[in-house]
This record gives structure tokens, C-alpha cells and sequence, in this order.
């Protein structure tokens, strides 16, 4: 499971991304792992594009996600959202929901969110 800014700091060469999470999401692309996309995630995304907060479009992110053949993308559900609610309300939304993702699909979670980084599950990766 893979946050916002790793994604897009990886799909950009943006050097804040970790060498550990480079790695994970490297072989992602080349197929050797399987890394989930939440819908949140995309969503993140399109709206960052949008407002030109990177530097590429969002069709050209899109497309480098959907031809890496590690990249699995899964949908915010009901499973998601009632495992939101035995999280810490303490959470931002947006992260709680990708923590939610990752215990549903038990899932390690590619983040440098310190705030998620606290948590016991899931297992963080960065």
C-alpha cells in the first residue's frame, strides 16, 4: 500500500523519497512486487496535478501506475471505512483511510507520515 507522496515522489525521481520505499515501488513496476493504490490515493493525485503542485499531468501519472505491472489499485469500500472506525480519531482522514486500506488487505504501508509511522499496525515501510 502505497501513500501520495511516495507514489508521486517516485513516479517524479523526486530524490525525498527513501531508498527502502524506491525500492519497493521499483520492483512494483517491474512486476517482482505487488503494491496496492488506494482510489484515495488517486484521487490525491488528480487533485495535486490539477493545481500543478507536480510537475507532470494527471493522464501521464495515471498511465505509469496502470503500466507498472505491480501496481494493483483497490477502492475505498465499506471494509475500508469500518476499519477506519477502530482507528485513532486522532488521524487525519486522509491517512486513517490509508492505514484502513492496508489492515484490510494486510498490507505493509510505503509512508514517511510520522503519525502513521506511531501506529502498531500497519507495518510501515520508508
Amino acid at each position: 500500500m502505497v501513500d501520495t507522496h511516495a507514489l508521486v515522489w517516485y513516479l517524479t525521481k523526486d530524490r525525498r523519497l527513501s531508498p527502502q520505499a524506491r525500492q519497493v515501488l521499483r520492483s512494483a513496476q517491474s512486476g517482482e512486487a505487488i503494491v496496492l493504490v488506494s482510489t484515495i490515493v488517486l484521487a490525491e493525485v488528480l487533485y495535486i496535478a490539477e493545481n500543478k503542485r507536480v510537475p507532470v499531468e494527471f493522464p501521464e501519472l495515471l498511465g505509469r501506475i496502470r503500466a507498472g505491472r505491480g501496481y494493483q489499485i483497490v477502492d475505498f469500500d465499506l471494509a475500508v471505512l469500518q476499519e477506519m472506525q477502530k482507528l485513532s480519531q486522532d488521524l487525519e482522514l486522509h491517512d486513517r483511510a490509508l492505514a484502513a486500506t492496508a489492515l484490510v488487505y494486510d498490507a505493509a504501508l510505503i509512508t514517511k507520515d510520522r503519525e502513521l509511522q506511531k501506529l502498531d499496525r500497519p507495518k510501515v515501510v520508508w
